[in-house]
């Protein structure tokens, strides 16, 4: 059994367990580099939830990191003398937390196991479950834009993306995609649809590149898998330096940094507005409705930035340069 299915298996047990202490085991897998830095802080910020509902959140995570990042975390739970003396119940899943044999791996590529690529029958739809149960807002293969990436590859990417990533998808997509349709998605799945319509699917690298930019290599290789041997195309075209740009500094930028930047552009942005913006992606676009930023002008940002985190700053002057 691999180790994301042996989390998978006793995930409930795991989590009732670790929510005894959810700031221990958060530090630990922090510790241990399984998360970074932007990771733990939305974990530890994360509110209206109980104890469980934070170790819910770390383990989702850890799962939707692989079966590399699931293998360190069993191995963890099992020799870190914390959390053995902290948990002691674990003890009692030690022989269930075990990985029973080798991972099998095709392509052997960072400990991801790839998906067996399956065709929809003919006349389904895109991410059609085999119930008769597809996505809303998907049209009819006949209709619909060509897309030679296996659509169940794309359902098995949209099952692993968490709502945060799903939004952070949507704002690198917004040069390509209307602000309207993207306000409308909730699931990975809808924004394929909409890279679909638009020819954007017919290869599997603009898609490589938004998964590359949000740090999930381990759908890439999925991806592969399940797009065959397909001519490549310079993804940075559609996808800007602008965007990605953007999203590097909002995946640096630590939780006080954006309370610090939200503050810095009350006056120009209104407390009303920011109110609204849960992160750094949230306050950029609201920057660009007031044409505060665009990819031609960063003035805005960039003194905004100096004033919080010079090494942020910095990554806005290394894009005016490259311009």
């Amino acid at each position: 059994m691999s180790a994301k299915a042996t989390v998978r298996r006793n995930k409930t047990a795991i989590q009732t367990i670790l929510s005894g202490d959810y700031r221990l085991i958060l530090n630990k897998v922090y510790e241990k580099e399984l998360i970074n830095q932007r990771e733990y802080n939305s974990l530890k910020s994360i509110y209206r939830e109980d104890a469980e509902g934070h170790v819910i959140e770390l383990v989702d995570k850890i799962m939707n990191k692989g079966d590399d990042t699931c293998g360190a975390f069993l191995n963890l739970l099992q020799t870190d003398e914390d959390i053995k003396s902290t948990f002691p119940q674990l003890k009692d899943l030690n022989e269930a937390l075990c990985v029973s044999r080798p991972v099998e791996i095709s392509p052997p590529h960072n400990g991801v196991e790839s998906k067996v690529k399956i065709t929809p029958a003919k006349g389904k739809t895109m991410f059609d479950d085999g119930k008769g149960k597809g996505a809303q807002h998907v049209t009819p293969c006949s209709d619909r834009s060509r897309s030679t990436i296996n659509d169940r590859t794309l359902l098995d990417i949209n099952n692993e993306l968490e709502s945060s990533e799903v939004a952070a998808l949507c704002f690198l997509c917004s040069d390509v995609v209307s602000r309207k349709h993207l306000e409308e998605i909730r699931q990975a799945k809808e924004l394929f649809s909409r890279l679909s319509e638009k020819g954007l699917l017919e290869n599997n690298t603009f898609l490589k590149e938004l998964l590359r930019t949000i740090h999930r290599e381990d759908l890439i290789i999925r991806l592969k898998a399940g797009s065959g041997n397909l001519e490549e195309t310079d993804a940075r075209r559609v996808l800007s330096n602008f965007r990605i740009m953007l999203y590097k500094i909002y995946d640096d930028m630590t939780v006080d940094g954006l309370e610090s930047m939200k503050l810095l552009l009350k006056s120009k942005l209104g407390k009303r507005h920011l109110d609204h913006c849960k992160t750094a992606l949230d306050v950029f676009a609201e920057m660009e409705k007031k044409e505060l930023i665009s990819d031609t002008h960063v003035d805005e940002l960039y003194d905004v930035l100096q004033k919080l985190d010079a090494k942020l700053a910095k990554t806005v002057k290394h894009y005016t340069t490259r311009r």
